[in-house]
């Protein structure tokens, strides 16, 4: 308080003791302590900055860039705006015709003469967002007809958009044209078809949004740019969708970032409301009766490109869920609060190591029962219950397989997702989880409950050739977490991170979208909580983290080289049918 009053009424002050009234040897008396100029100058010397209201700040280089793409953004804006009002052409384009003449406005300054009707407004505000699309950089690296298709998807809406943002900065209820006027003709509330409530709806309910979520000027042209960048739309060539899908990264983590700085704890809160502005509530409810049903989704009938066909099939509840996802309901819905994800993610870890160690299967189950929709059942295991390393490896994959269906997203998969979910995320899972169970309690090695090996006593042929194979599968994971010295909250967080793997056979495409976006989740959860621990540093850690995904892959690829060799020079190992099936399916897809 005392270091922004001084900055915002520039006032200077003098110590009389040559500015060392804070040194060691002088604060015990208390009329040096008192000196508003040293006190000042220990602000300095500790990073104080007084920022001005509105001001957006810039913390390090990446907000720099940031900083320079908003300035950008809301300059093509300010220009698309005094088009709209204050210039006026006599052409009749189509969108094609735009895109395809040579670059430069056609528009020239209205005079004050001229009249504007009521219909020419909104032509003229389709007309200059065309020119302002047209002028982002990266549309020259697009063909002539993905520019089309982005332009016919997104120009009126970019225009509601802007006429709701105009309506807002002007204080007003409902949308109007720029000179003021109401946007229907008077003949229209006379038309029976047309209720009252339904027309106002129209030109009120933007407004009331915007207003509601109070939306600056920069969040909403950092989401105007995002939602023009849609990749989802049919027909686009697959260089321009990846293009797209690009450049909405850049200007959804500028928005995200803008989101941070400006409201910090709550900006990822924010940037989750943004984002369902522009989603109707049908959708919403939609999407939040599909997150709460105990049963999956039916698979959909034409390859999840209902909303692509002609005609489109707006009945199928697994596209509509897919265009939900992409239209970013998912950070809607889900907590991004670091401390309540950790928290919950905590307790599952917990309650499943608590029966791995404790409990036994129902009875013998194969690994396709084990990874289908219905649960596992378990029971207590009696203290005179020895298991081996087969039954130890079998109860590993029970209860992870377990664990991973009481995942929220588990939830949203169709059964047939759910099955390639479970069989290519299971080892990865118990891999580094028990890992990092036996390397919080300062353990070299990983085994199974009770101290037993993890690998066969049958193993000891193979390691008489090769003993640094089997230090490997039981110590490399250790080590790096180790090395790393990773926190339970980062473990927790990373392991969500590799369990959405979108790269597993068998996933549909609205599986790999829905882990896609759940991946991204936790990788921001999860830098969040680099920023807050490692601060500087947070980027550097982030990396080292991710960097265990490789050692994870090289441990699974061991164990998978070990089944096979056992397989090889141990033929007469009797493998339980769970054990077997697995196995086989780790070797097809290692």
């Amino acid at each position: 308080m005392f270091f922004r009053r001084v900055k915002v009424d520039k006032v200077t002050y003098t110590c009389p003791y040559s500015n060392k009234c804070y040194d060691e040897h002088n604060l015990g008396n208390i009329s040096y302590s008192r000196c508003r100029s040293c006190r000042y100058q220990k602000c300095n010397e500790v990073g104080m900055r007084y920022i001005a209201p509105g001001q957006f700040d810039i913390i390090n280089t990446s907000d720099a860039v940031y900083t320079s793409l908003i300035s950008d953004l809301l300059s093509v804006d300010a220009i698309r705006r005094h088009k709209t009002l204050h210039c006026y052409t006599e052409e009749d384009p189509t969108i094609y015709e735009m895109v395809v003449r040579s670059r430069g406005t056609r528009m020239y300054s209205k005079s004050d003469a001229l009249k504007v009707k009521l219909d020419e407004w909104g032509f003229l505000g389709i007309y200059a967002t065309v020119e302002m699309f047209l002028s982002f950089d990266f549309m020259e690296a697009l063909d002539v007809p993905d520019k089309v298709i982005l332009l016919q998807n997104f120009a009126l809406k970019s225009m509601l958009f802007t006429g709701g943002m105009r309506s807002l900065m002007a204080k007003l209820e409902r949308v109007m044209t720029p000179d003021g006027q109401d946007v229907y003709p008077d003949y229209m509330f006379k038309m029976p078809f047309f209720s009252a409530d339904f027309l106002n709806g129209i030109r009120s309910r933007l407004v009331a949004r915007l207003r509601e979520l109070n939306v600056t000027m920069e969040e909403h042209v950092l989401l105007n740019a995002t939602l023009f960048c849609n990749p989802a739309l049919p027909s686009l060539s697959s260089a321009a969708r990846k293009l797209i899908t690009m450049r909405q990264r850049i200007y959804s983590s500028a928005l995200l970032q803008y989101c941070f700085v400006t409201y910090q704890q709550s900006g990822p809160s924010r940037f989750a409301d943004l984002l369902s502005a522009h989603c109707c509530n049908a959708c919403k409810m939609f999407f939040r009766r599909i997150i709460t049903l105990k049963t999956p989704l039916r698979p959909c009938e034409n390859n999840d490109k209902c909303f692509e066909a002609l005609p489109p099939n707006f009945e199928c509840r697994l596209c509509r869920f897919q265009k939900c996802i992409t239209a970013g309901m998912i950070c809607n819905q889900e907590q991004f609060d670091l401390p309540s994800a950790v928290l919950s993610l905590t307790q599952l870890e917990i309650q499943k190591r608590h029966t791995l160690e404790y409990y036994q299967p129902a009875r013998d189950f194969t690994f396709e029962e084990a990874t289908s929709v219905e649960n596992v059942g378990f029971v207590l295991k009696p203290s005179d219950v020895t298991f081996t390393s087969y039954d130890w490896e079998a109860m590993t994959q029970l209860a992870t397989t377990d664990y991973l269906k009481k995942l929220n997203f588990s939830k949203m998969l169709t059964s047939s997702d759910l099955k390639a979910f479970l069989k290519g995320a299971y080892y990865n899972c118990a891999l580094i989880s028990t890992a990092m169970h036996y390397y919080s309690y300062k353990s070299g090695i990983i085994t199974f409950p009770g101290g037993m090996d993890v690998c066969p006593k049958e193993m000891a042929l193979i390691s008489q050739f090769k003993p640094c194979f089997e230090i490997g599968i039981k110590s490399r994971l250790i080590g790096k977490l180790a090395e790393l010295k990773v926190t339970n909250e980062e473990f927790v967080l990373l392991n969500m991170i590799f369990i959405c793997n979108t790269g597993m056979p068998g996933m549909s495409k609205t599986g790999n979208l829905l882990l896609a976006n759940y991946q991204r989740l936790y990788s921001n959860l999860l830098f969040k909580q680099c920023q807050m621990t490692c601060q500087n540093q947070a980027s550097a850690r982030f990396t080292d983290l991710l960097s265990l995904c490789h050692i994870v892959s090289k441990t699974k690829q061991d164990v998978a080289n070990a089944a096979l060799l056992l397989q090889m020079y141990q033929p007469n190992i009797k493998w339980k049918d769970m054990l077997k099936e697995a196995i086989k399916y780790m070797l097809e897809n290692k």
